[in-house]
């Protein structure tokens, strides 16, 4: 609408949050609040005791800016916060409407959490969040992390939960211990559980290739592929990249087509 191309700095948006988002999610689960940071991989010369400290003052510094957004209103368990840069904040929510999500940091691992729901009469999909993983990926730790987090967010999510989906690492789907057994059993009814059906294909791939010629066909492709892309003179004359294989076996079809396609070339 026009009104967007006029008096932008001075439009805002108020909003408002219940004490919990606020104080537990943003407050807890997305800062650290340890007296000791680990290790740093700082290079330089420095005590590691100062670097540490520097960083343990950096990171507490970032929680205080980051609360200071929000105004606890007298009273009442509500915290507000005013944008003032709509602009910026209105462009944000459409890549997050879209599907797209805030880059984390490189360093730090986090538990990604979608969730469909029904609303007016349709089904929605929604990036719940991103939320920082401190501690190891045991199932303990990550069961907790989601029930402190939906606690937060909203406290009847056991009423409401129907359905829970996952990949097949044996952390979320052990079956008598994995995050999942653990969240049917907090719910207050029977729930379906999804097994992600790429994942499965992925396992199908991975066991299939490692049957061809008792693994000696996978063993050779990967390693030419270790061999291809330290050939810098071959990649410069080729213009092209062998592809990286990742701990993804869906990448293997991506390699195959790279042999294919440049077989000739590589031959030669």
């Amino acid at each position: 609408m026009l009104h967007h191309h006029f008096d932008l700095d001075k439009d805002t948006y108020e909003f408002s949050f219940s004490a919990d988002i606020v104080e537990v999610i943003i407050g807890d689960l997305f800062f650290r609040d340890d007296e000791q940071l680990e290790d740093t991989d700082d290079d330089s010369e420095q005590n590691p005791a100062d670097v540490a400290r520097k960083q343990l003052i950096k990171k507490k510094n970032e929680k205080k800016n980051a609360m200071e957004l929000f105004c606890k209103e007298e009273e009442v368990s509500v915290y507000t916060t005013t944008i003032k840069d709509v602009v910026h904040f209105d462009l944000a929510m459409d890549f997050v409407g879209i599907g797209l999500s805030f880059r984390t940091h490189r360093g730090q691992s986090f538990f990604d959490l979608r969730i469909r729901a029904c609303y007016r009469s349709e089904l929605v999909n929604l990036h719940l969040a991103a939320i920082p993983m401190f501690d190891r990926h045991s199932v303990v730790n990550i069961f907790n992390l989601i029930v402190k987090f939906m606690d937060a967010l909203y406290n009847k999510w056991r009423a409401k939960l129907i359905g829970v989906s996952t990949d097949g690492e044996n952390t979320m789907m052990g079956r008598h211990a994995g995050v999942v057994t653990r969240l049917v059993d907090c719910a207050n009814h029977d729930v379906m559980r999804i097994w992600c059906a790429p994942h499965q294909i992925d396992i199908m791939v991975k066991a299939t290739a490692e049957g061809i010629n008792n693994g000696d066909w996978v063993k050779q492709a990967y390693s030419f592929f270790v061999y291809l892309r330290v050939q810098d003179n071959l990649i410069i004359a080729m213009n092209v990249k062998c592809p990286k294989k990742t701990n993804r076996w869906a990448h293997l079809g991506c390699l195959l087509n790279f042999y294919k396609s440049y077989r000739r070339l590589l031959l030669a």
